[in-house]
């Protein structure tokens, strides 16, 4: 038996806790991403060369993992009411290659819950698909720290599952992520289970560097924010380059590569995303009320779409609420008027890949035109409108969009 990993034992009980899961089976890490890389890593180690589902409309830094560990990146399409992989993205990634290329075996599928969307239904018959081929199912949870994906019989869905408390995410936190192992996947694959649990309870501790970086970053990002574009910019450059500043995404992260090796956080780290985690309950209390406010407001007006995993069932508490304009014109000049009322909406997902990377091709995407034609169109028409608000700016937040629809009809 594996012997468990004794560290940030607060950290894991209040991940349990909040999760209704065992501490025992999270592991700490300094930036989800490491933790993603360690878990391909072993998947490889154990089942050999391979390709993992996932999706274009995500963050650079959910595929790099993939390339680091040596895996290939294979893309399907998306569903447009979740922006997670379509129902039917198993069997489109797993068909014949029409081209004659030999048939790359599928090692693990990453089902993403987009700004806290979960898929209900279409993720529990994808991770059947995928297990059904004999590859791991992974929950790419970023957007969702301790939600679960869990099937009709209120069993989690995925094998491991990852959590970010990184910037711009549910914690207000800057650093820090975990990995949840499904205690079910030593019944399904003792190897794997075990090869993931020693490989995350090795993890080294985190170098000085990092742990002074990250406990300067708030102060750093303040000043910053302050200074002039033409100022920040450069600023900004120079001391990630010199290591001062530790980016949310590192220019070698848009080139393909994970700038060093995986490592559990400081101890700061830790005892930052603890106390976060007590308060979450509050702050996804205040998530839903604003959520909700959307929900009410904004469906039904001319041009614009809400996704329908957003309007499905009771209001979740969403990082973010994506709405569909009928162009990027008008999705720009929405973000725009958002801005300057003091809303920090985004285009999170434009460009795919988001930020941007150097080089598609070295990221596998495909090139074929009219390739993931869901995929493209929510990309190129996009608007992400934040939760974390109060009353007066969510109330600001809807005004807002309703006045774009009227001028627009």
């Amino acid at each position: 038996m594996t012997k468990p990993d004794s560290r940030f034992p607060e950290l894991r009980a209040e991940l349990a806790r909040l999760s209704g899961t065992s501490a025992q089976d999270w592991y700490p890490v300094f930036k989800a991403r490491y933790g993603m890389q360690v878990a391909f890593e072993q998947i490889r180690a154990v089942h050999g060369d391979g390709a993992v589902l996932t999706q274009l409309f995500t963050c650079c830094t959910a595929v790099v993992p993939i390339m680091a560990a040596g895996l290939t990146p294979r893309y399907a399409d998306i569903d447009a009411d979740t922006l997670a992989l379509a129902p039917g993205a198993v069997d489109a990634a797993t068909a014949p290659d029409s081209g004659g290329g030999p048939v790359v075996p599928l090692r693990g599928l990453v089902i993403q819950h987009t700004f806290g969307i979960q898929g209900g239904e279409e993720a529990g018959r994808l991770a059947q698909q995928a297990r059904d081929l004999g590859a791991a199912v992974m929950e790419d949870a970023a957007h969702c720290v301790t939600r679960l994906a869990r099937g009709d019989d209120g069993q989690p869905l995925a094998d491991v599952s990852f959590h970010s408390f990184g910037v711009q995410k549910i914690l207000p936190t800057h650093f820090g992520g975990a990995v949840w192992v499904n205690p079910q996947l030593a019944r399904r694959d003792a190897a794997l289970d075990s090869a993931l649990r020693v490989a995350l309870a090795s993890l080294p501790d985190l170098n000085h560097r990092l742990g002074a970086a990250a406990r300067m970053y708030r102060n750093q990002a303040r000043v910053l924010a302050h200074l002039p574009r033409a100022v920040s910019a450069p600023a900004r450059a120079a001391a990630s380059r010199t290591g001062l500043l530790e980016p949310p995404i590192a220019t070698a992260e848009e080139a393909g590569r994970l700038p060093y090796a995986p490592m559990v956080p400081s101890g700061w780290v830790a005892r930052t995303a603890t106390a976060a985690l007590r308060r979450l309950p509050e702050a996804d209390a205040a998530r839903i009320r604003v959520v909700d406010r959307y929900r009410e407001a904004l469906p039904g007006l001319a041009g614009v779409t809400v996704p329908g995993g957003v309007l499905r069932g009771d209001p979740a508490p969403l990082l973010r609420v994506p709405l569909l304009l009928p162009n990027t014109d008008e999705a720009e000049r929405l973000i725009a008027g958002m801005r300057a009322i003091g809303v920090f909406a985004e285009r999170w997902g434009r460009p795919l890949l988001y930020p941007g990377v150097d080089d598609e091709a070295a990221f596998c995407v495909p090139a074929a035109p009219g390739s993931l034609p869901v995929t493209r169109d929510v990309s190129a028409r996009v608007v992400v409108l934040p939760t974390e608000l109060d009353d007066a700016h969510a109330a600001d937040a809807v005004r807002l969009v309703q006045e774009w629809s009227r001028h627009r009809a």
